[in-house]
């Protein structure tokens, strides 16, 4: 059963309404994730039109891909989420999605680059290994293995962070792999990190996602998801985390 839920985010002097529905009963987190994006898709309209209030627009585009090809951090409940996509894909699309994730896998498990990817750093040192990782999965060019013809394949189903990165510099400087010349949209909040927070267990230092091409290979090794809460449950959590997070930053 579904219930709809009316949540507000306050922004300084901008206060934003959200609608959603959720499961009343107990459910796993990603069965929340609908509401989760459009929890999201409206910060980011928001975003989008105070940008162009002060005459900038979003340049991404269909054909744009080079964002793609960067370690993506997915949550655990999207990757399950995506894992359910995948396995309901029609032959021979299904086959070859599978596919491109092996080839990546292949690929960076010849590099070491997934270890410990996405973890809680501390100090100086750490932060500059992990940002040369990153550095590093974009200089191989492997696309997201839902990447056809420069598009998102699964647009409907993408992560939090996809929604969110959006840039208003020419698209081209997205190719630098320094990050020259790119200038990402200014976002209220950041519903991927509030999502992964939640998922998280605060005790370890390893934070709950994963780099996209690692969902299959992650969720086959963990076939089952972690404690249920009813929706409503989940989205005070989401929320409280959402809101906290973005006082924090100001």
């Amino acid at each position: 059963m579904l219930i709809p839920m009316s949540v507000q985010l306050q922004f300084g002097e901008s206060p934003i309404l959200c609608e959603a529905t959720v499961p009343l009963e107990p459910v796993e987190l990603s069965e929340v994730l609908p509401a989760f994006r459009l929890i999201a898709d409206q910060l980011i309209d928001a975003a989008i039109d105070k940008a162009a209030s002060e005459n900038k627009a979003v340049s991404c585009k269909k054909g744009c891909g080079a964002c793609c090809r960067m370690a993506v951090p997915v949550s655990e409940p999207e990757a399950y989420r995506l894992r359910s996509v995948v396995d309901a894909m029609p032959e021979p699309q299904k086959s070859r999605v599978q596919e491109r994730f092996a080839l990546g896998m292949e690929v960076f498990g010849r590099t070491g680059l997934l270890t410990n990817m996405f973890q809680r750093v501390s100090g100086e040192e750490e932060e500059q290994s992990a940002m040369a990782k990153l550095d590093a999965y974009y200089a191989t060019g492997v696309a997201c293995p839902f990447l056809e013809d420069e598009s998102c394949s699964i647009y409907d189903e993408r992560p939090l962070i996809c929604r969110e990165f959006l840039v208003t510099s020419p698209a081209e400087n997205c190719a630098n792999i320094d990050g020259a010349g790119v200038e990402r949209l200014p976002t209220l909040a950041r519903p991927g990190d509030a999502l992964i927070l939640i998922a998280s267990n605060p005790n370890e230092k390893r934070i709950a996602s994963m780099p996209m091409i690692q969902i299959l290979e992650w969720t086959n090794e963990h076939p089952n998801q972690p404690e249920a809460n009813p929706g409503p449950e989940w989205m005070g959590l989401f929320v409280q985390t959402l809101q906290t997070k973005a006082n924090n930053s100001i």
